[in-house]
């Protein structure tokens, strides 16, 4: 897997790259897709870098990090957002007048009103 390209590791799906290559995740990190480095189970099975052998703590731990999901500071102070992309290539056109006008809504996660208000201004740029 190590030797996978971007492309190939798309086709990777995520239960088997946390199942069989969770230790492999940092190291895959920069050919993962966007969508799989905003999933909080993913980001889990990065290192703990943030509270590990920092110069404030008293004792150091010879070795590499722990994963954040095995981090005991970490898990304490773990955070979440909904960070799946709600809309993609599949479902961001967006056509309207008799003549099928299309706004094309650039991929993202975004609240219904951002996305009420990204349209609006559009159909008013186009109407122009």
């Amino acid at each position: 897997i190590l030797d996978f390209t971007a492309e190939q590791l798309q086709y990777i799906p995520k239960i088997i790259l946390l199942q069989e290559f969770e230790n492999y995740v940092e190291l895959l990190w920069d050919r993962l897709s966007e969508y799989l480095k905003m999933d909080p189970e993913v980001q889990r099975c990065r290192p703990c870098i943030e509270y590990y052998n920092r110069s404030w703590q008293r004792t150091h731990i010879d070795g590499p990090p722990p994963l954040i999901k095995n981090c005991d500071i970490c898990l304490m102070n773990f955070e979440t957002f909904n960070a799946i992309p709600n809309v993609t290539s599949t479902n961001n056109k967006f056509y309207f007048d008799t003549n099928d006008k299309i706004i094309t809504i650039p991929e993202g996660l975004y609240e219904l009103n951002a996305i009420n208000k990204y349209l609006r201004a559009a159909i008013r740029h186009i109407q122009r």
